[in-house]
């Protein structure tokens, strides 16, 4: 009975063990992309920084991508917590670019870190499909007519006009701060959604 007590109260605080000298990993491997312009960060590196042992940190995370994987779905959660539920309504989608837009302000150095890396740039790529799927949804709920074309474009476009790196664009190529983002995303989405509503509009996308 001791040895199954003993186990049974020693492998939730190896879990938690673990689980903290991961985050600590990750927030070194974020301080450290976030202090090169290269996104050249080395294992041994963020081990150094994170104040554990190089094979630790390759338990934890036992590829270059694995770690940049880590960094990108804390990215995720710490954007999640700033914008909110994704839009599931064409009418709550010009509204979203609110919380979204300011997201990417308060989170932009970790986004500049990762997309730094040819990784982090790849690891991101491959979330394109779920974001498409979410826009294509809330076309299915109320446009289920749209031609497989028309569908095709519409989601290109919002996906772009909505996208982190659009909204990087608009800080560094036009000095937009997030209030003025905010303003342009929005009206660029409220209007995308007018269009594809009218059916005469629609018809030229």
């Amino acid at each position: 009975m001791k040895a199954e007590s003993a186990r049974s109260y020693s492998s939730p605080l190896r879990a938690e063990q673990a689980a903290a000298t991961q985050a600590r990993i990750l927030d070194a491997a974020i301080d450290l992309l976030q202090a090169t312009d290269s996104g050249d960060v080395a294992i041994p590196d963020v081990a150094a920084r994170a104040g554990v042992s190089v094979s630790t940190a390759y338990r934890a995370f036992p590829t270059r991508e694995d770690l940049l994987a880590g960094v990108l779905a804390e990215l995720s959660r710490r954007f999640e917590t700033i914008a909110g539920a994704i839009p599931t309504t064409l009418d709550e989608y010009p509204e979203s670019a609110d919380r979204a837009v300011r997201a990417v302000y308060e989170v932009e150095p970790l986004f500049r870190a990762l997309f730094a890396t040819p990784v982090g740039r790849e690891l991101h790529r491959r979330t394109a499909p779920q974001r498409r799927e979410a826009i294509d949804d809330m076309l299915t709920a109320e446009l289920a007519d749209l031609s497989p074309q028309q569908r095709r474009r519409f989601v290109a476009v919002a996906h772009l006009l909505s996208s982190s790196r659009s909204v990087l664009l608009l800080k560094d190529y036009h000095d937009l701060d997030a209030e003025d983002a905010v303003a342009a995303v929005r009206w660029a989405l409220a209007t995308l959604v007018d269009g594809v509503r009218d059916p005469e509009r629609r018809g030229d996308l």
